[in-house]
């Protein structure tokens, strides 16, 4: 008999990542300036614990899309009895998932070793770094925080494909691919903010008493944007992952052994 499909184990995970990044936040709000651990908990410095648990959740990202292409690829079927669980298209090839396992190690491994950073810093002290400052107004100190700027076109690829890819297995259901578009506006939304933060940092990286106000107060929900991304994405590809792991015992892509299912 097909199991019956529960959303109260992905929800309560969900949450459970909500509620640790509200405790990162925490920390940052209450040590964020303290002398000696302020450098481990702030959000706008790397190499700390908000970085790590970041970077670890991508990581549990790509683990849980390489289950789904595993999953996929064993319970391919037209549909199911249980109504909830989104279908799998026989249609639709499960290789993506191992793009998107590879694009959640990506991120996982540039949270950790601040890849673009040190590819646009270098780029920023080219003459084309140079008048792309100029374009934005940006001094030489800010300039790193146009990185979403130069690599736009890459990110508008990446992005416009992520959700295309989220649409194609979850638009039968509304939570799984509300979640994924939902992440994908946020790590948006992060990087138009990075990209304001750069006009703020004044000559030599010093800032303002009103610029540091406004440029505190756009780091910290610029990289609260970028946890409850991730934390949407692990999500919906956890959630994704147990829903085909779920269905394993009476789901086989047998549309016989459906139709019996059915005439019980």
């Amino acid at each position: 008999m097909i199991k019956q499909w529960s959303w109260n184990r992905e929800l309560e995970f969900f949450a459970l990542l909500v509620m640790l990044d509200l405790f990162v936040l925490g920390l940052h709000l209450l040590l964020g300036d303290h002398p000696q651990l302020g450098s481990l908990v702030h959000l706008d410095k790397e190499g700390n614990l908000p970085t790590w648990y970041s970077s670890l959740k991508f990581t549990l990202a790509a683990v849980a899309a390489l289950a789904c292409y595993f999953l996929e690829r064993a319970a391919r079927i037209d549909s199911v009895p249980d109504s909830s669980l989104p279908p799998i298209r026989p249609r639709l090839s499960p290789i993506p998932w191992l793009l998107v396992a590879l694009l959640m190690l990506g991120l996982s491994a540039d949270e950790t070793a601040q890849i673009h950073e040190t590819t646009v810093h270098w780029f920023m002290e080219s003459p084309a770094g140079d008048n792309l400052r100029q374009a934005f107004e940006v001094v030489r100190a800010g300039g790193v925080l146009l990185w979403g700027v130069l690599l736009s076109p890459l990110l508008v690829v990446i992005g416009g494909w992520l959700l295309r890819f989220y649409w194609q297995r979850f638009r039968g259901h509304l939570w799984l691919f509300g979640g994924g578009f939902l992440a994908v506006g946020l790590l948006g939304l992060a990087l138009a903010l990075e990209t304001r933060e750069a006009g703020l940092v004044g000559v030599g990286g010093h800032l303002t008493a009103a610029s540091l106000r406004n440029y505190q107060w756009l780091t910290g929900v610029e990289e609260m944007a970028e946890l409850l991304a991730a934390s949407l994405i692990t999500g919906v590809h956890v959630a994704y992952a147990w829903t085909l792991w779920s269905g394993r015992s009476g789901i086989r892509g047998d549309e016989g052994l459906i139709n019996e299912s059915r005439n019980r």
